[in-house]
């Protein structure tokens, strides 16, 4: 800073000079080369800092210039940089960013400085110093500059000036040793917030022509004049504001300013001057100790002064006033309501506890109860808004109490009413060093102010702290939202790791919203996870972590992180949902995904059997994130697919940290073939059967098709055709149901027959396997009828066969072929039912008569019966006699013998008396038949043996 740089060797002795690094640094290859003005736009980089500028530098209109933090710019000669388009320059506490001469010996006025203006001029500066410039910053006409914690020192003319321009911000800022610190003309009116403005040679704050900036909270110390000057119509709102040692506190000519809750004091003239046509008004302030006068008003207006306190021991506002009442011709001032007491809430009045001790001389980080040996300790007094409490208070006294003992000394004011006092005290085990002091571990220093009432604050020397070193994250430029924190543990004394904590905060030092905290936790770990709620993705936060030896915190370690933020979901882009793939393998194409951040992106893919993607997850899914190959990314290793198979599937973008959402789901089928169709089979009703309905119910296997886009419906044909000449058809059926109802009744007793075919397009069917069936309806059973059957007559001693029953039978209900036949029979003549339904008529032997009636009974499948009878005459037929054997005799020579024949033959159909006989014989026998007698007389004197033969 430039405080830093112009700062004398200290005091103390033990300090040196302290430059930045940058400055130090090699000056950047990237030089501006020499010529004519030069316009660029882009980054400037750490990297490549410091950069040398020996020529105007000009940032059009549209374009835009970006500063890191850590960026030195040196200037060589007097130029400038005009900005007509955006300037962006925003260090960080740590890693400022410096604008500086270039010269070896700087001085004010070595470079003119940076100049906006134009409708589309816009400056936003941040943690940025200014240096050695004729105007830091000058926002002309329509420009916008915003200007926060930022330092603008060493101004041959002004530090930052604002032209009839849009509404500006400078804000947290210090504007110091220039001309005019802060200048604001020609109706501007930024707003001048919490800025510390001082030493400048003329003024604090200049308004003229009519500028009215809003003056907010500032502190005025030391500036030559006056600490702020109106005039020319120029009427700003000052409010909040402390005004202490300036030539006057506010200077006003021709002007109307508006001050409120103020403290103007101790200033070398008066606290508000109003020269010609000056018509101020004040109220709700603190205005005292000033050297001449509280308001001295040498203009021709009246001053109105409200509510004001004086001082103390002021009982009558009139002697701190200056106005007509002292010189004619001058206006009054209108003091009204003045106040016995202080204002407590206006800047520059300390408070109970404003005694404090500081770490570092800037009062960022106070102490608290210990305060580690060979630290530092800075100890001030602080008004109630944090501002130098500089009423003429000139000692504390400091207490070393140790081993039973106390020392004191006395501390005195590094400057008058500075409110800093002997700059610092070291605590330390070194003896004898200017500014140190001889202590122990466990020596508590006590201070107290001789203010009235005493202020006291004190501390307990503790050992050196434990540090925190290599504090890291998981990703510290992309990390997820729920990061690891790891860190190294070192003790300069060897005391080991107790406890530690961990703090997440939205800004660093501590400061900004609390995000999360462990809390002390009793552990040597050195690692934690982040516990809290989850961050925020695109965001970026610090996290610190501090560790206690068992004796005390060792100082807060403290690193920046960036918290990822995921892609967006991608885009399916091929192929399209719902379509078929007739080639392998498919490219799935993706693209679309967004990352906030700018990461390289890659893609995670995953393909389903199943719509639900709950189950059946294909093993081969991408294992592996695809890498993206612009705007489309294709997935080539694909597992291996199946045909016929319908698959879903998604697929996700990764930036190397966090997964984004996964995609919507799409589907394709994969069908590379055409393949036929299942065969399928008849149901019912059987081939053959008998339906009891006039509506049977068709039924038929139900098929598919492989190939699962093919649309299949079912057509029903019946006819009691056989030939299908005409035909019923019943189209359309759909194919998961696979059975259907006839259009109408049937008829009665008739047979049909039926077939389906699988409907594939106009031109394609496919039959069921069996081709067609029939089947007979017959919902009422009929008993067969048979028709009269003639009168049968055959000879005896034979069969007759000719008796056709089926040629005699009819049935409406049943097939001749599906009856039974039975026959009654006869004593004398037995009827049998034969293959073909043929009757075998057999008499008895020698059987003959008649007629014989007989019955012949049908019967259908279910039992029905019907009936009819004939007659069978078998007529007579005459049987021959039949004769058995009559045994050989023997007779003596010449004598003779006799045989009864009757007793030798039968005859069924006549008397044995009623028989012929005959005879033959050869010659040696002679042979007389009578009757059934025959005598048999061999021839004389003949002997031997004679056959005769006998017929009837």
């Amino acid at each position: 800073s430039p405080d830093t740089l112009a700062a004398p060797v200290s005091e103390l002795g033990e300090e040196t000079a302290w430059l930045p690094d940058t400055l130090a640094a090699p000056m950047s290859e990237l030089l501006l080369p020499k010529g004519a003005e030069r316009t660029l736009s882009g980054r400037w980089t750490a990297a490549q800092s410091p950069y040398l500028v020996s020529e105007n530098l000009t940032v059009a209109a549209g374009d835009s210039l970006i500063i890191e933090p850590g960026v030195t710019i040196r200037v060589s000669g007097f130029r400038q940089f005009k900005i007509h388009g955006i300037l962006i320059s925003e260090g960080t506490e740590d890693a400022g960013i410096v604008f500086t001469s270039a010269q070896s010996e700087p001085a004010p006025g070595d470079w003119w400085g940076i100049q906006f203006e134009g409708p589309e001029a816009q400056g936003i500066l941040r943690y940025t110093t200014i240096q050695f410039m004729s105007i830091g910053v000058d926002a002309g006409e329509n420009a916008s500059v915003t200007a926060t914690q930022c330092e603008i020192a060493d101004a041959e003319f002004c530090g930052i000036r604002w032209t009839q321009t849009e509404p500006g911000v400078l804000r947290d800022s210090r504007v110091f040793r220039s001309r005019v610190g802060v200048m604001c003309k020609a109706g501007a009116s930024p707003a001048l917030v919490g800025n510390i403005i001082m030493d400048n040679t003329y003024v604090g704050i200049l308004c003229e022509g009519g500028a009215s900036p809003s003056i907010e909270g500032n502190t005025l110390v030391r500036n030559r004049t006056s600490g702020i000057v109106c005039f020319a119509g120029s009427d700003p709102t000052i409010s909040k504001t402390l005004l202490v040692q300036n030539g006057n506190g506010i200077s006003c000519t021709a002007s109307s300013p508006r001050i409120v809750g103020c403290a103007i004091y101790d200033n070398e003239f008066s606290g508000v001057l109003c020269f010609q046509h000056a018509a101020p008004s004040i109220s709700g302030s603190n205005i005292f100790k000033n050297g001449l006068f509280g308001v001295r008003n040498v203009s021709d207006q009246p001053v109105s002064a409200e509510d004001l306190w004086w001082g103390e021991d002021v009982a009558d506002p009139g002697a701190c006033i200056y106005d007509g009442e002292d010189r004619s011709g001058y206006g009054k001032v209108l003091a009204t309501g003045w106040r016995s007491a202080p204002y407590p809430d206006v800047p520059g009045q300390p408070a109970v506890e404003s005694l404090a001790l500081w770490a570092d001389q800037e009062g960022t980080a106070e102490i608290g109860e210990e305060v580690v040996i060979g630290n530092p300790i800075w100890v001030t007094l602080k008004g109630a808004d944090g501002s130098p409490y500089t009423a003429d208070y000139t000692s504390v006294t400091l207490t070393l109490r140790h081993a039973g003992s106390a020392r004191t000394l006395v501390l005195y004011e590094t400057s008058e009413n500075s409110g800093l006092f002997q700059r610092r005290i070291i605590p330390s085990e070194a003896q004898g060093n200017q500014g140190r002091l001889a202590a122990a571990y466990g020596d508590v220093l006590s201070f107290a102010s001789d203010l009235d009432p005493t202020m006291r604050v004190a501390t307990r020397i503790t050992r050196r702290p434990a540090e925190i070193t290599h504090l890291a994250i998981e990703g510290i430029n992309r990390t997820t939202k729920a990061p690891l924190f790891t860190w190294e543990y070192s003790d300069p004394e060897g005391d080991p790791q107790v406890q530690f904590e961990i703090e997440v905060r939205e800004e660093a030092g501590g400061a900004g919203a609390k995000i999360w905290a462990s809390g002390p936790v009793a552990s040597s770990d050195s690692e934690m996870e982040y516990g809290g709620q989850e961050l925020e993705g695109g965001k970026s936060y610090f996290v610190r972590v501090r560790a206690h030896d068992g004796f005390s915190w060792g100082p807060w370690a403290e690193i920046p992180f960036h918290v990822n933020t995921a892609p967006s979901a991608p885009n399916l882009l091929a192929p399209p949902d719902g379509s078929t793939i007739d080639h392998l393998p498919p490219r799935l194409t993706v693209g679309g995904s967004v990352d906030p951040d700018g990461d390289a992106l890659a893609y995670y893919f995953e393909l389903y059997y199943t719509a639900d993607l709950d189950s059946a997850k294909m093993a081969g899914s991408s294992p592996e994130p695809v890498p993206s190959e612009g705007a489309e990314t294709i997935w080539t290793d694909l597992p291996s697919l199946l045909e016929n198979t319908q698959y879903w599937w998604r697929a996700r973008a990764t930036d190397g940290t966090d997964f984004g959402p996964w995609s919507e789901v799409s589907t394709f089928l994969v069908n590379t073939e055409e393949e036929e169709i299942n065969p399928f089979s008849l149901r019912s009703p059987k081939d053959g059967a008998v339906v009891k309905t006039l509506r049977p119910m068709f039924e038929w296997e139900r098929t598919y098709d492989p190939d699962p886009l093919q649309e299949i419906t079912y057509a029903l044909f019946y006819s009691a055709d056989s030939t299908f000449e005409k035909t019923k058809v019943i189209k359309g059926l759909k194919k998961e149901i696979g059975e259907a109802l006839p259009k109408s009744d049937l008829m009665e007793n008739t047979t049909y027959y039926w077939m389906v075919a699988a409907v594939l397009d106009e031109n394609t069917l496919k039959w069921a396997r069996e081709g067609t069936w029939s089947f007979f309806v017959n919902t009422v059973n009929d008993p067969p009828e048979i028709r009269p059957i003639p009168e049968i007559s055959f000879a005896e001693d034979t069969e007759f066969t000719g008796l056709d029953l089926d040629a005699f039978v009819s049935d409406p209900d049943h097939p001749r072929e599906t009856l039974t036949w039975t026959c009654s029979s006869d004593a004398n003549l037995s009827a049998a039912v034969g293959p073909g339904n043929v009757i075998t008529l057999t008499p008895k032997p020698n059987y003959h008569g008649g007629p014989v009636s007989f019955v012949v009974t049908a019967t259908d499948p279910e039992g029905a019966a019907g009936q009819g009878t004939f007659s069978v005459t078998v007529t007579s037929v005459n049987d021959p006699p039949v004769a058995s054997a009559i045994p050989d005799r023997e007779i003596e020579e010449d004598t003779a013998t006799q045989i009864d024949l009757s007793a030798y033959v039968q005859d069924i159909d006549h008397a044995l008396s009623s028989l012929s006989w005959a005879s033959l014989q050869g010659p040696d026998v002679q042979v007389a038949i009578q009757g059934s007698v025959a005598k048999i007389r061999p021839v004389k004197n003949w002997n031997g043996t004679a056959d005769i033969a006998f017929s009837v």
